[in-house]
C-alpha cells in the first residue's frame, strides 16, 4: 500500500516502534521508482528531500506519525544487498547531546 505523490508511489514497510519512533523498510526498486541511487541518500538533494516528505506523509497516514516541526533523528542501514532499515526518531526540542547518544545505543 502506498501514496501518491508528484513522483510515485512508494511501496515500502512502515512499522510504528512507539509514539516517537517508525521503523520503514525500503527496497532498491522503492529507490529506482524515484530515481535515486543507494548512495544518494548520504548527502541532501531536492530529489532525496522529496523522497523523505513523501515517506513521512505516508506514515502519517498508515500509522499516524506526526512530525511536524519536530527535531528527527534519522539512521539508516543497509538490511540486504538491495534493501535498507530507516529508523526515524522525533527528538525533544531541547534534548541533549548525551541524551541522543543515549537513543543512538539504545536502537542498536
Amino acid at each position: 500500500m502506498g501514496i501518491e505523490t508528484e513522483m510515485e508511489v512508494i511501496t515500502m514497510k512502515i512499522e510504528k516502534i512507539s509514539e516517537n519512533q517508525i521503523k520503514l523498510t525500503l527496497t532498491r526498486a522503492d529507490l529506482e521508482k524515484h530515481n535515486i541511487k543507494l548512495d544518494e541518500l548520504v548527502k541532501p538533494t531536492d530529489k532525496t528531500q522529496e523522497l523523505f516528505k513523501s515517506i513521512m506523509e505516508q506514515a502519517f497516514n498508515e500509522c499516524g506519525f506526526e512530525v511536524d516541526n519536530t527535531p528527527l533523528m534519522v539512521e539508516a542501514t543497509p538490511v540486504s544487498i538491495d534493501g535498507l532499515m530507516i529508523i526515524v526518531t522525533k527528538l525533544p526540542e531541547k534534548e541533549t547531546n548525551e541524551e541522543k547518544i543515549s537513543l543512538i545505543n539504545q536502537n542498536k
